[in-house]
């Protein structure tokens, strides 16, 4: 392995690019499939025996559901917003 990693070192830069690609695109192809298996591990659902009721939902009610959610999370972020004009500007530094 000093062997191998000497002769890189001492080797032109077109092969050291050429290494550091390789080497980049191996790690990352790791790096992906790790966090591609963690997905697939979070959306695995139990196989189930008996026969549940399926709720379904239609498109207007995921648009209703999350236009509610969108417009509850913006009137409170403007509430924060306006509450920062509203409160006194007075901050207490103390030393540690």
């Amino acid at each position: 392995m000093p062997n191998f990693l000497e002769r890189i070192r001492i080797s032109d830069d077109q092969t050291k690019k050429r290494w550091l690609i390789g080497v980049s695109a191996a790690i990352m192809f790791l790096v992906i499939w790790v966090w591609l298996g963690y997905f697939n591990s979070l959306f695995v659902r139990p196989e189930t025996t008996q026969s549940e009721p399926t709720n379904t939902f239609s498109f207007w009610d995921s648009v209703k559901g999350g236009s509610s959610a969108a417009w509850s999370s913006l009137t409170a972020s403007m509430k924060n917003i306006g509450g920062m004009f509203v409160s006194p500007k007075e901050y207490i530094i103390q030393p540690q």
